[in-house]
């Protein structure tokens, strides 16, 4: 059972649906009543090919990348610490060929429009006056405190209680914070 919980391992970084792979693991383990050796290597085979044929149907349904559907999921996602090498398994695709693409598509890095996800969402929620800006961080996708720090002044040039202040002086007129460096939006 011990290669099962690999192949789930694996296959979790796939848009799979998890009822489909796990119907197939109860059935598997399920056809294990003998507990012979035979009959565990004929499930394993099983288990095995039918996680490639998976994979490799997956990977022929993607004829290329699309720069869109990386910022999607990053947008979905950007709580989770994203890194360049998982995002390109995912994608299916080298590391080089996610980041070339993806900036020509939008003009920015992966990491700059991670970051410019989480900048927004901690604007937000710099919007809630009974949120404590300590909290923040954790909500944004940073574990880090002082690095959320750096980071937030470096992409508004203020800092978190400056555009907490702003944005409760400027509620009524609707003009908001915009980014020192003139990022483009996606």
């Amino acid at each position: 059972m011990e290669l099962l919980d690999q192949l789930a391992k694996f296959l979790q970084d796939f848009p799979l649906e998890h009822e489909e792979f796990t119907s197939h693991r109860n059935q598997w383990e399920n056809s294990q009543l003998e507990q012979d050796a035979q009959e565990i290597r004929k499930v394993l085979q099983e288990a095995y090919q039918w996680g490639i044929r998976w994979v490799q149907q997956y990977q022929n349904s993607r004829k290329f990348l699309d720069p869109a559907e990386v910022a999607r999921y990053i947008e979905q996602h950007y709580l989770q610490s994203l890194a360049l090498d998982s995002l390109a398994k995912l994608f299916l695709v080298t590391k080089e060929h996610l980041c070339r693409t993806f900036r020509q598509k939008y003009g920015m890095t992966i990491l700059d429009f991670i970051t410019k996800c989480r900048m927004e969402q901690a604007k937000n929620l710099l919007g809630q006056d009974d949120l404590p800006i300590k909290d923040i961080p954790v909500l944004c996708g940073y574990a880090d405190l002082p690095y959320f720090y750096r980071v937030f002044k470096q992409y508004f040039g203020m800092t978190p209680a400056q555009v907490r202040q702003s944005l409760f002086q400027e509620s009524g007129n609707g003009s908001s914070i915009e980014p020192t460096d003139e990022e483009p939006s996606i």
